[in-house]
């Protein structure tokens, strides 16, 4: 193979096939070969990093999307840089953007007030949002869709014969958690059903807060929810147990219904019902964005949406989901 071939592996380029990638790697594993960072950066104005900005790193959720982000940054050949946004991490994120030390920046909990964030697309800098997504911002972007997610969860529980249906929504102003409350409301109003009396708005996307919210439901009608959806499964495993310290069974009381999949949520203690987002997917639609967006700064702002599923499990009785 040539030595552009491999000029353009080490860079990063998307202008490689597959097969071929692999292949330089492979010869590069065998013969031990180690790229001069500081050379290839001068001579190529790459330095083969991307970096990544996290906050809720207590939540099982990021460690699972960062795994697959991890993943997906090593496939390319490069490396992955971490910061915590809950120490000036988009700051430095953004910082080390401008001083060439990484290439992109992947932002994982976006909100809309993230000051570095609009800062760095302000400068043009190539910064790509995967899981939480800002619609009027001009920047990349891949989630999975929150809103039919949502609604194929409200659909389900419908159809499964719930009738007093709650939720317990996530962190207000975080496109996770209004995308998936405006979805799971929107499929409960086409179903014939309303819940704006039994939906309740967390705290923040914690075990605490589930148990909280749980409670308060379970407590607040002489007729409590038949069936609950959380939005995130973190919040479900403490309805869960909020459930069980009252008298409440689940699945024969109440059924409840998580969000993400997160590897809990599949053990016997909670085996959970939940819809499981796409992260392997959505990591590498977000790598790929990434180095697209550094062979072209000036291409339109890309946003995509992947579809998640409803993984069945005893939470629910294991009633099948629709079409299922």
């Amino acid at each position: 193979m040539s030595q552009a071939t491999v000029s353009r592996v080490l860079s990063g380029t998307v202008q490689v096939s597959e097969h071929t990638r692999e292949a330089v790697m492979r010869a590069l594993e065998i013969t031990g070969y180690v790229p001069n960072a500081s050379a290839r950066t001068m001579r190529s104005g790459r330095t083969g990093s991307i970096g990544v900005v996290v906050t809720h790193m207590t939540n099982p959720f990021y460690p699972h999307l960062l795994e697959a982000l991890s993943n997906a940054i090593h496939h390319v050949g490069h490396r992955m840089i971490v910061w915590d946004g809950r120490r000036d991490g988009e700051t430095d994120a953004v910082s080390a953007i401008r001083e060439k030390a990484v290439d992109s920046v992947i932002f994982t909990t976006a909100t809309p007030d993230s000051g570095p964030l609009h800062e760095a697309l302000r400068q043009q800098l190539p910064v790509v949002l995967v899981n939480r997504s800002l619609p009027r911002l001009p920047c990349d972007s891949v989630t999975s869709d929150n809103v039919a997610g949502a609604s194929s969860v409200a659909r389900y529980l419908v159809e499964g014969g719930r009738r007093r249906i709650a939720m317990i929504g996530g962190l207000r102003g975080s496109s996770t958690a209004d995308e998936r409350l405006r979805g799971f409301r929107s499929g409960l109003k086409r179903a014939g059903q309303a819940t704006k009396e039994l939906a309740l708005v967390s705290g923040d996307w914690a075990y605490d807060e589930g148990v909280r919210c749980a409670r308060e439901l379970l407590a607040s009608s002489a007729r409590p929810p038949d069936a609950l959806f959380c939005a995130n499964d973190v919040l479900a495993f403490g309805a869960i147990d909020a459930a069980r310290a009252a008298g409440c069974r689940v699945p024969d009381d109440l059924w409840v219904v998580g969000y993400d999949d997160i590897s809990i949520s599949s053990w016997g203690a909670y085996d959970l019902t939940t819809m499981r987002q796409p992260l392997r997917e959505m990591a590498d639609e977000a790598i790929e964005l990434a180095l697209r967006r550094l062979d072209d700064p000036e291409r339109p702002p890309v946003r995509r949406r992947l579809t998640s599923e409803l993984v069945v499990r005893g939470s629910t009785a294991r009633h099948a989901a629709p079409g299922g």
